[in-house]
C-alpha cells in the first residue's frame, strides 16, 4: 500500500517499470494521494507496470487520487497494465510513448482490464504511434459514467463541440 507517496525521478535503464512494478502471482498494489512522475523505462511502463507475472496468475493496482505525469516508455509511459487495474479520481497526463513499430499508448497501455471512474481523467499524452489510451491482445476498459469534459465513441474522445486535436489522444486538458 503507497499512501501520499511520491516516486519521481526514477529509471530503468534497459527494461520495465520506471517508477513501479506490480507482479508475481496475486500480487495487489493498493495507492491512494500519491504522485508518480518525470520516471523512465527503457521499454514498457514509465509510471507504473502490472504484469501478470505468469499463466493464470493475477495481479491487480487500485489507484485513488493518483497522478501519473510526465513519463516516458516506449509503451504504457504512464501505465501499461496485464493485470486488473482501477482508477478512481486519478489523473494521467504529459506522459511520451516512444515506439514507433506498433501501438504505443502514452496514457495507458491495456491489454488486461482496466476501469477508469469516478471523473479520472487522460488527457495530454504524446505518442509516436498510438493514443491516449489503447486496449490490445484481448484486454478490456470500462468507463464509468458521467465520464469528464467528452464522452468515449469509436476509440476516440469527442469534446462536446468539436474533436480533440493533438497526438496522443485522449481527453482534452480539463
Amino acid at each position: 500500500t503507497l499512501v501520499r507517496t511520491h516516486i519521481i525521478g526514477n529509471q530503468a535503464t534497459e527494461g520495465p517499470a520506471g517508477g513501479i512494478q506490480n507482479a508475481g502471482a496475486n500480487a495487489r498494489l493498493d495507492m491512494r494521494d500519491c504522485l508518480i512522475a518525470d520516471n523512465i523505462a527503457a521499454t514498457q511502463g514509465g509510471g507504473l507496470l502490472n504484469t501478470q507475472g505468469g499463466a493464470n496468475l493475477s495481479t491487480t493496482v487500485t489507484a485513488v487520487n493518483v497522478t501519473f505525469r510526465g513519463n516516458r516508455a516506449q509503451q504504457g509511459a504512464g501505465v501499461f497494465n496485464m493485470g486488473t487495474l482501477r482508477l478512481d479520481e486519478s489523473s494521467i497526463f504529459e506522459n511520451n510513448a516512444t515506439r514507433v513499430d506498433v501501438f504505443s499508448a502514452a496514457g495507458v497501455y491495456n491489454s488486461g482490464d482496466a476501469t477508469l471512474a469516478n471523473g479520472s481523467r487522460v488527457y495530454g499524452n504524446v505518442a509516436s504511434n498510438g493514443t491516449g489510451i489503447s486496449v490490445y491482445n484481448g484486454g478490456s476498459f470500462a468507463f464509468v459514467l458521467p465520464l469528464p469534459l467528452g464522452y468515449f465513441m469509436n476509440g476516440v474522445f469527442l469534446c462536446e463541440e468539436e474533436m480533440c486535436e493533438g497526438v496522443g489522444g485522449g481527453m482534452p486538458e480539463p
